[in-house]
């Protein structure tokens, strides 16, 4: 018998993500936070790209900025999640970036509803459920701060796009 698949909403998601493998032999929780590890690493992937093209676009340097510390967080999340996975028998594997051009505007004004608004809201809103189930302060510490983070890249998500609105 499978192990239940447990959906998780994490951040961002670049476009032509693979979903991970399966870990086996991990506990349920280990596995959990692998597939969330992967989550939080493709999301880093999906920022960098994000940071690139709004450069590419002539978005104010600000916003650039904030894509890249955006990712820089969720790296962060990555080697926490990845950490705690371990600790519980599962090693997370990372994701595999892919290659794409830059899209116009519009296709990445449709992608930040999507994976700004609605992700990371849900990512956020989510953490902030763990954090207040956890019940070990390790657990708890690291979903505060997630949750704290997702906030922030939807704050983010909603200031690209009123820029967007603007450019297009």
């Amino acid at each position: 018998m499978q192990p239940p698949k447990y959906r998780i909403v994490e951040g961002r998601r670049p476009a032509g993500l693979a979903e991970p493998r399966s870990v086996r032999g991990a506990s349920l929780l280990g596995g959990y936070l692998a597939r969330a590890a992967y989550l939080e690493a493709a999301s880093s992937i999906a920022f960098a790209r994000l940071a690139r093209e709004l450069e590419l676009h002539d978005a104010p340097r600000a916003l650039v900025a904030s894509c890249q510390r955006a990712r820089a967080a969720e790296l962060k999340h990555a080697r926490t999640l990845g950490r705690l996975a371990e600790q519980h028998g599962a090693r997370p594997t990372p994701p595999k970036p892919s290659t794409v051009r830059a899209r116009p505007l519009v296709d990445i004004a449709l992608e930040n509803i999507v994976e700004g608004f609605v992700r990371s809201t849900y990512g956020a809103t989510a953490a902030a459920f763990r954090a207040r189930r956890a019940e070990d302060p390790e657990g708890r510490r690291v979903m505060e701060e997630l949750a704290r983070d997702e906030r922030v890249h939807a704050e983010l998500a909603f200031e690209i796009a009123l820029w967007l609105q603007a450019a297009i």
